[in-house]
């Protein structure tokens, strides 16, 4: 709440009024961006479009994404725990993520670790998130980024 003291005893007080909408995910909807120069995907078409195997993995990364009660925001390098799954979980997911890997949707931040496209589900501070996307070798396959142009 902001207060402003006017004359005459007199003051103006702005309060910020909470919507009330449940929890929500930014995603992004395929189109371009003129002033950063760049292009996010469409989410929605690219999971109505994945394989089983790219769901399995797109999820389990997705589902990772946890709050850091200390820095105050979501922690998007997900670690996945493959030890836990079984051979078909394992095989699932590999192949999924080479697929979603080649479709510049995913990248390995290090070994067990993934994070998803930030011009896909777009986070709050996604400066700091797309740094840390584009400092990941997304050309190991001879691929460019789908969100560069």
């Amino acid at each position: 709440m902001t207060t402003i003291y006017l004359e005459n005893d007199e003051a103006i007080r702005k309060v910020k009024i909470h919507d009330s909408k449940p929890s929500f995910y930014m995603i992004g909807k395929g189109t371009v961006n003129h002033k950063m120069g760049m292009k996010s995907i469409d989410l929605l078409q690219a999971v109505g479009e994945m394989t089983s195997n790219e769901k399995f993995a797109f999820f389990e990364i997705k589902n990772g994404i946890e709050w850091d009660i200390y820095d105050k925001k979501y922690i998007y390098a997900v670690k996945v725990y493959s030890r836990d799954y079984s051979q078909t979980q394992k095989n699932m997911f590999s192949r999924g993520y080479k697929l979603l890997h080649e479709k510049d949707i995913v990248r390995r931040v290090k070994r067990g670790t993934y994070m998803i496209n930030p011009s896909a589900l777009i986070p709050k501070n996604f400066d700091e998130e797309w740094k840390v996307w584009n400092k990941l070798d997304s050309t190991s396959e001879g691929k460019q980024p789908l969100a560069a142009t």
